[in-house]
């Protein structure tokens, strides 16, 4: 490795990571079946709490902190309650229009404000406690570590890119985001943190010259889908040896609708007609019509089929509405 710290013991956690949190004011379809989202992510929140008082060590985040950029300022007030402060990057998640130099229009930002997350900009190493934090947020390159390395710090790389190895992938995956391709520029740091890729993992980046980058991609930190049902979401414990191990998150509470109802949900919109839909959202200029939004032609679809009352209630909750 490019350093090792000596004054510890090798098994000594020294900081803990988590990414793809992915909070969000409207439950994902999948976890509607929740009497609270809010308390539901609060249990994850909490076991993340929880941690940092046994360890008593930095929090780092590496990206997607919140689902969308604009979320609710109710979920804003829920994460400065009981978010845990840490380090973060930003994932194409928590940008409006996934475009860095926006950042300061994002809930992201305003929890940069309130001091819940100490931003870690490009280029600027950022030194707190046993780490040297590198944060290169969702489309900023990855470099060489800047910082020369010592036996008492490791220097950790923050990345919001996609990286995987065989097994932890969606189907597809393109060569050039494999572990290995990545040892090159990961030239310096001890250990990096991939947010990113929801199948989480850990691995090394091997070099020519011997030196090695443990790597862990921490995965989701909570389940949202109807394909993470049996996904074990984890945590990511640094070791002072620059080791990483994945630490399991209780999610035995986690409520899934039946995947039948999902089905039906998703099937809303097929049954609407997509050509019915653009007439409705363009308007017809020919007779005077007023153009309306999606949300309204959703709603206005619903009146027309009279779905199921459990499967109307899903699909607004899919576009973020409340049953009137």
């Amino acid at each position: 490795m490019g350093q090792t710290v000596k004054t510890l013991d090798d098994e000594t956690v020294v900081g803990i990571a988590a990414s793809d949190l992915h909070f969000s004011h409207v439950p994902p379809v999948a976890r509607s079946a929740e009497k609270s989202w809010y308390r539901a992510q609060r249990r994850c929140l909490d076991q993340l709490r929880q941690l940092k008082q046994e360890f008593n060590v930095p929090i780092i985040y590496a990206g997607d902190i919140t689902h969308t950029w604009h979320e609710r300022a109710e979920l804003v007030n829920f994460l400065l309650e009981y978010m845990p402060e840490g380090y973060g990057i930003a994932g194409q998640h928590d940008l409006p229009n996934h475009v860095l130099s926006d950042i300061q229009r994002s809930v992201f930002w305003t929890l940069v404000k309130a001091g819940k997350i100490r931003y870690l900009e490009p280029g600027v190493p950022y030194p707190v406690e046993r780490l040297i934090l590198h944060g290169f947020s969702w489309n900023v390159p990855i470099v060489p570590c800047p910082t020369p390395p010592n036996d008492v710090c490791l220097n950790v790389a923050l990345v919001h890119a996609f990286v995987w190895k065989a097994g932890h992938a969606y189907d597809g995956a393109t060569e050039d985001k494999l572990v290995g391709k990545y040892a090159d520029v990961l030239q310096g740091y001890d250990v990096a943190v991939f947010g990113d890729n929801h199948i989480g993992f850990t691995s090394k980046a091997k070099r020519d010259d011997g030196t090695v980058t443990s790597i862990c991609n921490t995965g989701s930190f909570m389940r949202r889908n109807s394909d993470e049902v049996d996904y074990q979401p984890c945590i990511g414990l640094i070791k002072a040896d620059g080791s990483v191990t994945r630490k399991p998150l209780d999610c035995r509470r986690d409520k899934f609708i039946e995947k039948s109802v999902i089905d039906k949900t998703g099937g809303i919109l097929l049954e609407a007609g997509l050509k019915e839909f653009v007439s409705e959202l363009q308007g017809d200029a020919k007779h005077g019509a007023v153009s309306i939004d999606f949300k309204e032609a959703v709603r206005r679809r619903l009146e027309m089929i009279h779905p199921e009352q459990d499967v109307e209630k899903l699909v607004l909750e899919m576009i973020g509405e409340d049953k009137r």
